[in-house]
């Protein structure tokens, strides 16, 4: 779908927009619901075989989300996931999508013991990359609803590569906030990163850049290396003309990037 395309398509800008946002699942949701009457979403990696960072989203209005979510993790039904498993052995694709009404096609164990239990009668898989790992978008229906339509199935085709990118996006700044107060809440990992960096900073420099990360003031610093206040502004005016910033927001976000580089 081209960019013209996108523009035109409401329900993807609204989700586009609200990408790294709490209004995101929200967003998802309706935008999968117009598309193709999608009752449940789940967004996962997987992982040697197993699904991980799940973000759930009913695109019904309701909880039941979760407990399917916890009934299928809980009782590891994904060891018994045919289609999950064939994703997981990925077959050198980049991209592929899977669509299973399992009242048709389900082995009668998983069919009564999970499907008929938790009320699904159809699911559609669509599988992409990410980070090397395989991300999974998975919307499923209801009985009652019946299986997902040719035409909605075909809608989801056409727009799959935009919609699980988007998803991609999403997970990828959902985790990245996720890890974010870790990363300033430990000073010895701060000053292992920095000294990590390949940067010509002197070791009292990167004393001082650790400090400054960690959020201590210029007072404190001094107090706690045993220097002057004056020298520790002539350190943080070096570093900065090292790594070539002019503020501490620009610190920070050298931080980050370099955070990003050693993932």
């Amino acid at each position: 779908m081209t960019s013209a395309a996108i523009e035109w398509d409401s329900p993807l800008s609204d989700m586009i927009d609200a990408i790294g946002t709490a209004a995101f699942p929200e967003r998802f949701a309706h935008c999968l619901r117009e598309i193709c009457g999608a009752e449940l979403a789940f967004i996962f990696r997987l992982v040697e075989a197993r699904p991980v960072e799940f973000i759930s989203i009913g695109c019904d209005g309701t909880n039941r989300v979760e407990h399917v979510r916890n009934t299928y993790l809980g009782g590891k039904w994904w060891q018994f996931d045919d289609e999950i498993n064939a994703l997981s052995a990925g077959n050198g694709e980049t991209w592929q999508m899977l669509k299973t009404d399992f009242k048709l096609s389900a082995s009668p164990r998983l069919r009564q013991t999970f499907y008929d239990e938790l009320n699904i009668r159809d699911r559609v898989l669509i599988c992409g990359r990410f980070e090397g790992d395989p991300l999974v978008l998975s919307l499923t229906r209801p009985e009652q609803s019946g299986p997902f339509e040719t035409r909605q199935v075909d809608s989801l085709v056409e727009r799959s590569t935009t919609i699980l990118s988007i998803a991609a996006k999403h997970c990828d700044i959902a985790m990245r906030a996720r890890r974010l107060p870790s990363l300033l809440t430990d000073l010895s990992e701060i000053e292992r990163r920095i000294a990590s960096a390949g940067e010509s900073l002197t070791s009292r420099e990167a004393e001082v850049c650790a400090r400054y990360l960690y959020g201590v003031s210029t007072h404190g610093i001094a107090a706690d290396l045993g220097i002057g206040t004056e020298t520790v502004v002539t350190y943080r005016k070096r570093l900065y003309e090292r790594l070539s910033i002019c503020s501490h927001r620009e610190l920070l976000l050298w931080y980050l990037n370099l955070y990003s580089q050693m993932q």
